[in-house]
């Protein structure tokens, strides 16, 4: 009897339809510097109760371990490549004279969803003992160990291929990140440009790209937020579109190219209304952000954009 654990991201550019899943990134505890970003995702499919959730969690703990331990900071959004695992009770076992009725046989994968097609898999028995059902799970995946040589062989098979597309593939993404940033769909550029692995050979060009992109972001976001703020001042010169104005200009962010056109608006606003209006601008140079900060920024918008994708998936291929 199979009891199948999903755990799958995929790409988010095959504009896939609604699913309830949820995304499980648990790679604290290591300084981000140090981890490479590899496109693999790992999500739990809450709708599936075949399993304890307490085993659930447990299995799901094992392969964020065997990450850390490899310094892979997984990508569980936008990611065409996943990890799954199924479990099998009462397997057939292939040494002779085992008693399978406290043996579970667990099965990983990690595979391609876009090509439909499993790069690599490794297989544990493991004695399951407990009173209930979530006893013998929980006993038997404790029993794995995140540093043995199958699962790194495993995940670093996975790895290579990974890389490989990457290489080939990431001139494309960048076209097409470029392609929805021309319609204004930033977010959604940015969220393509974040699955690009660390040591793939265009990274950098990927991170140039994307700082491109995400200063296009705070100049669009600017400009409609001055035209905002304009707009209700026009409307209402007192003290109530005064501070109307300023819920947008809050907004709009000192490296935007209309800051300084936003300061000088602010003043004006200032002179009609006089010191009853308290709102400041904040400070352009303290607020100056490095290229770090940037990228920091320009990541946490393309994983909000790649959480929010929503997507179906039939992963029958990858036990068939």
């Amino acid at each position: 009897m199979k009891k199948f654990l999903l755990l799958i991201s995929v790409f988010f550019a095959l504009g896939l339809q609604a699913q309830k899943y949820e995304y499980h990134p648990e790679t604290v505890g290591m300084p981000e510097i140090e981890k490479k970003i590899l496109p693999l995702a790992i999500v739990f499919n809450e709708a599936d109760t075949s399993m304890p959730k307490i085993a659930v969690q447990q299995l799901k703990h094992k392969i964020n371990q065997v990450f850390m331990i490899n310094k892979i900071a997984p990508l569980d959004y936008l990611s065409q490549f996943f990890i799954t695992a199924n479990i099998v009770t009462n397997p057939k076992l292939e040494k002779e004279g085992m008693n399978s009725d406290d043996i579970i046989e667990i099965n990983m994968y990690i595979a391609d969803y876009k090509n439909q097609k499993v790069i690599t898999t490794t297989k544990f028995y493991v004695r399951a003992v407990g009173s209930d059902e979530a006893q013998r799970y929980t006993y038997a995946l404790r029993q794995i160990n995140p540093k043995t040589p199958d699962l790194a062989r495993f995940l670093n098979e996975a790895t290579k291929e990974i890389l490989a597309y990457y290489d080939k593939e990431t001139p494309n993404i960048l076209k097409q990140a470029n392609n929805l940033a021309s319609q204004k769909l930033y977010k959604e550029a940015l969220s393509l440009i974040v699955t690009i692995p660390t040591e793939c050979k265009y990274y950098n060009d990927a991170i140039s790209a994307g700082l491109a992109i995400y200063q296009k972001y705070l100049d669009n976001n600017g400009d409609v937020n001055l035209a905002y703020a304009r707009q209700v001042w026009v409307a209402n010169k007192t003290i109530k579109g005064a501070d109307e104005a300023a819920e947008f200009l809050a907004k709009i962010d000192t490296e935007a190219k209309c800051y300084t056109q936003a300061v000088d608006f602010c003043k004006l606003v200032k002179q009609q209304i006089g010191d009853e209006w308290k709102f400041e601008m904040k400070e352009a140079e303290s607020n100056k952000m490095s290229e770090k900060d940037k990228i920091t920024e320009m990541r946490r918008i393309g994983v909000e954009q790649g959480k929010s994708a929503q997507f179906t998936a039939n992963l029958d291929f990858v036990t068939k």
